[in-house]
């Protein structure tokens, strides 16, 4: 994906809306991970999604993410549970925390979202 391609919204986010499932899609840049990741915003059929506050400015989604790894590529698997605990963390008020079981450097940390360079 070329995230140069979405709208910007706001100083710290990217976005675009996905029609054929009438939500919109959020990107932000995480510092400890050094790229972007996805907040779907609103719930789907199987109850997976997250709120959002519709604040650009100062960004709070809930509930938390965390991205989880398997130690090979399984796609389309729904039933399989990740292995590991790759980034977790809550965006709360254009802050991201790391929670603690997060296994790189700033786990227990709080930071600025990081702006989003402007669209050239």
């Amino acid at each position: 994906m070329d995230y140069e391609d979405l709208e910007q919204a706001g100083p710290y986010l990217r976005r675009f809306f996905h029609e054929e499932s009438n939500r919109w899609f959020y990107y932000h840049l995480c510092p400890a991970c050094d790229m972007p990741h996805q907040y779907v915003v609103g719930i789907d059929r199987k109850g997976y999604g997250w709120d959002f506050n519709n604040n650009t400015d100062k960004p709070t989604f809930s509930p938390s993410m965390r991205l989880e790894g398997f130690p090979l590529q399984m796609v389309g698997l729904d039933d399989v549970k990740a292995d590991r605990t790759l980034c977790h963390y809550f965006i709360v008020d254009g802050q991201i925390s790391y929670c603690s079981d997060s296994p790189h450097i700033f786990a227990g940390k709080i930071f600025p979202l990081p702006m989003w360079p402007k669209k050239k």
